[in-house]
């Protein structure tokens, strides 16, 4: 185990816990050497899809981001999507993608650009 979280030889990714689609939770690390995504969980590891990891850590990383940069808090941005703080924090963490709607709402409040990797 390396100081960051991750096993020897894996590259932390996501310091925040990312849902696996098969269900369960874990890390997103990547395998320094073959470049592999998986979720570490305690106990060990499971793969997971390259594309679907970023999807799901990179975009609650840049919903917390453009929240932060807009000066708001989880619980006014709920406030203003009509939504609960929970559901916030869920988006930012990785666990729920929001819905299509919610994607809309969010480009007008936040300035969210729907994909990975777009500002």
């Amino acid at each position: 185990m390396t100081g960051n979280g991750a096993p020897a030889g894996w590259r932390l990714v996501s310091q925040q816990a990312v849902k696996h689609p098969r269900g369960g939770y874990g890390l997103l690390i990547q395998n320094q050497r073959t470049g592999i995504y998986s979720l570490h969980a305690g106990g060990g590891n499971r793969s997971i899809d390259q594309q679907y990891a970023f999807e799901h850590a990179d975009l609650g990383a840049k919903i917390k981001t453009l929240r932060i940069k807009a000066g708001l808090s989880q619980e006014q941005l709920a406030g203003l999507a009509g939504m609960s703080k929970t559901g916030v924090a869920n988006w930012e963490q990785g666990a729920r993608r929001p819905s299509p709607a919610s994607m809309a709402l969010l480009q007008d409040i936040i300035g969210l650009e729907d994909g990975p990797g777009k500002d």
